[in-house]
C-alpha cells in the first residue's frame, strides 16, 4: 500500500483481469466496468455469515451497503501499475482508504 494505491509490478492487462476476479472473491458487486479507462464501478455484496462484519468494521454502525466506489487502475512507470479506490458520492478517509485496498488485495492472485 504505496501513496493511497496498490502497486503491482506487471502489465496492464494482467491487473486488469486479477482485480476483477479480486473484487468479487472479496465480497464486492460488480456494477460496471470500462476496461479502456481502467474502471470498475463496485459496491458491497451480500455478505455470508463469516464477513459479516468487515464492512461494518471499516464505516462503522451506518449502513452503507447501497454506496458505490470506483476502482481505478493506471500506470504509474514503465509496467507498474497502481489500484485506487474512492467513493462515488462521497469522500473516504485514509483509514477507510487502506482497509478497502488491504481488503481487494487479499483476493487479488
Amino acid at each position: 500500500l504505496v501513496a493511497g494505491g496498490l502497486l503491482f509490478g506487471t502489465l496492464w492487462g494482467t491487473v486488469w483481469a486479477s482485480l476483477g476476479s479480486g473484487l468479487r472473491k472479496a465480497g464486492f458487486e460488480v456494477l460496471d466496468w470500462d476496461r479502456t479507462s481502467g474502471r470498475y464501478s463496485i459496491r458491497p455484496g451480500k455478505k455470508s455469515d463469516e464477513e459479516d462484519g468487515w464492512f461494518k468494521r471499516i464505516f462503522g454502525s451506518r449502513n452503507p451497503s447501497g454506496e458505490a466506489y470506483f476502482v481505478d487502475i493506471r500506470p504509474n512507470g514503465p509496467d507498474i501499475m497502481i489500484i485506487t479506490i474512492r467513493g462515488q458520492d462521497r469522500r473516504l478517509n485514509k483509514r477507510q482508504t487502506e482497509e478497502l485496498l488491504k481488503r481487494i488485495k487479499g483476493f487479488i492472485t
